[in-house]
């Protein structure tokens, strides 16, 4: 990712602090997507967000998790920062039942709502 001079060698002291803390990160990852594993194996729908090739390569391992697995799933709106709040939105938003036709539609295609909506027909003459 940076300028690594010719040899193996690291330019800066920078790049080896970012290099080792990425490496702790994805050691991290890796420890908790295994404890995961169990319940990970046991789902019927995975839904990641993970943009870019860095935070996609963290999440998807040959072992664990790939990238061709059927069950994987992009999360099919838009998502904000990875916050907690922001989990239990889409957490929200992905298990919610919400009906795609308008009132009117439903109305109109429901039999038994258009009886309950029918005016009664007057009784004993034009008044």
């Amino acid at each position: 990712r940076d300028a690594m001079g010719g040899g193996s060698v690291p330019k800066s002291a920078g790049s080896s602090i970012r290099r080792y803390n990425e490496a702790m990160l994805q050691r991290d990852i890796d420890g908790l997507m295994q404890s995961w594993k169990k319940d990970i194996d046991e789902s019927e729908r995975i839904f990641v967000f993970a943009p870019g090739s860095v935070n996609s390569a963290s999440i998807f391992s040959p072992s664990l998790l790939s990238r061709t697995d059927p069950r994987c799933r992009p999360i099919p709106f838009n998502v904000r920062r990875p916050t907690l709040k922001e989990v239990a939105r889409v957490h929200a938003s992905l298990f919610s039942f919400v009906p795609w036709r308008q009132e009117a539609e439903q109305r109109d295609a429901s039999p038994a709502r258009a009886a309950q909506l029918a005016i009664p027909a007057q009784q004993g003459g034009a008044e």
